[in-house]
């Protein structure tokens, strides 16, 4: 895992990976949306989610301005504004492959 950012969230389908993250060594008065931030990381390209909402019970559920999700401790599905649902598993390890884990260190101007 790289030191720059703590994956909190990290599903995968056969279509990519979705991943909340946290980044890591930002100044203390940075706003929570540049701290926390959640990515769709494909094997071409990373796309951020702006956030919007979220709702705790009684299943997770996270509004973004591209789509929409909802999760448990085992599954999730996220519904993409044009349509489009894809279905995913939690990811219990956090552990991105190492391809993708670059390619988010690369979108942070990490790299």
């Amino acid at each position: 895992m790289s030191p720059n950012f703590k994956i909190l969230y990290l599903f995968v389908s056969p279509h990519g990976w979705l991943t909340e993250f946290k980044r890591l060594g930002l100044a203390a008065d940075v706003p929570k949306d540049q701290i926390y931030q959640w990515a769709w990381i494909s094997t071409a390209q990373v796309v951020p989610l702006r956030f919007v909402s979220m709702v705790t019970e009684p299943r997770q559920q996270r509004e973004f301005e591209e789509a929409n999700l909802w999760f448990d401790a085992s599954r999730g599905a996220l519904a993409w504004n044009d349509g489009v649902i894809v279905k995913l598993e939690v990811q219990a390890d956090n552990a991105l492959p190492p391809l993708q884990e670059r390619m988010l260190q690369a979108h942070l101007g990490m790299a």
